[in-house]
């Protein structure tokens, strides 16, 4: 789940009323922000992460400051320059043949 600003508001119900989300075994919530103080909403996604025990990873993406935490730069940016793979927070081999 990948949003900027208040458009992370669906994703944030989504997760709040946690409907069929047992059958995923990982979520990644990235929130993107110009600031820190844009972050509004950090402390209702530390709680949804703390309420899915270790199934949801939340990543914030700060692109005009640098922010303890997050990672610093534009989301397109850092899909294309950042680290991916295994452990990372944005993965995007995909491990369904069919698809």
């Amino acid at each position: 789940m990948l949003a900027t600003g208040t458009a992370i508001g669906p994703y944030l119900s989504i997760l709040q009323e946690g409907k069929d989300l047992e059958r995923f075994n990982n979520l990644v919530l990235v929130h993107a922000a110009r600031f820190a103080r844009d972050l509004s909403y950090l402390p209702l996604m530390q709680q949804l992460q703390q309420r899915f025990n270790g199934k949801l990873r939340i990543q914030t993406v700060v692109s005009r400051e640098e922010v303890a935490g997050s990672l610093t730069g534009r989301v397109p940016a850092l899909l294309e320059d950042g680290p991916t793979g295994s452990g990372s927070w944005f993965d995007p081999g995909c491990r369904k043949p069919a698809m």
